[in-house]
């Protein structure tokens, strides 16, 4: 009598080893106004980009000009996470609008999450506007973006000095690691642990019983 029980454990163990390999495909924009005015100043927000001046002068400088500039952003991915994480990436891509400035672009960095590449955009003439589409698993490799997404579900991206961004959208691939089992298992397995107990607190009572009953050894 002890294989349904058994069975049945065995089959709300394999619901949720199933649960372990769910694909996802997590995706984020950010928009900027793609001509935004000109400003005098240290920092300065473009929609989700954040433009900082590095050109190193004391005091605020211009902004918006694509020259010694920097522009940051990130996406938050911990939503679509929904408590896991991901176990691989299959494929990531980044869709940049982007614009050159002045100085030399061609020598421009893109960062993700600390690691950086020189000239992403192959060299574009200055002042020009295009649309890109970035292969990051090629850039970065599927290590450092799962690391990147599973650190705390924040993904960070940054540009410059001499290029910007007023658009920019990611979609990664992968699997999740983890994923909540579905109420019905759960209440499944909250179902089977007491009949499990019951079933064992019965054997141990008939084994007392039988121990009682078994006739006793008498000396001649």
């Amino acid at each position: 009598m002890k294989r349904p029980a058994l069975i049945s454990l065995v089959f709300v163990a394999a619901l949720a080893g199933a649960a372990h390999a769910t694909p996802v495909t997590l995706t984020g924009l950010a928009i900027g106004d793609p001509a935004p005015a000109e400003v005098i100043a240290e920092t300065t927000t473009n929609g989700d980009f954040m433009i900082r001046d590095i050109g190193g002068n004391p005091g605020p400088s211009r902004l918006n000009d694509v020259t010694d500039e920097s522009t940051s952003w990130s996406y938050d991915l911990t939503s679509q996470l929904n408590g896991g994480e991901l176990s691989q990436v299959l494929s990531a891509t980044l869709v940049l609008d982007a614009k050159t400035g002045g100085d030399v672009p061609a020598t421009d960095r893109l960062f993700l999450d600390g690691k950086f590449i020189s000239n992403p955009f192959g060299g574009p003439v200055n002042f020009d506007s295009f649309t890109v589409e970035l292969d990051l698993i090629a850039l970065y490799g599927a290590d450092h973006i799962l690391r990147a997404v599973n650190r705390d579900g924040i993904v960070n991206f940054g540009l410059g000095n001499d290029s910007t961004a007023t658009r920019a959208l990611i979609t990664i691939n992968g699997t999740l690691a983890t994923v909540p089992l579905p109420a019905g298992g759960g209440l499944l397995l909250g179902a089977l642990a007491p009949i499990g107990g019951a079933r064992i607190a019965r054997r141990k009572q008939s084994r007392g019983r039988a121990m009682r009953l078994a006739p006793t050894s008498r000396l001649p």
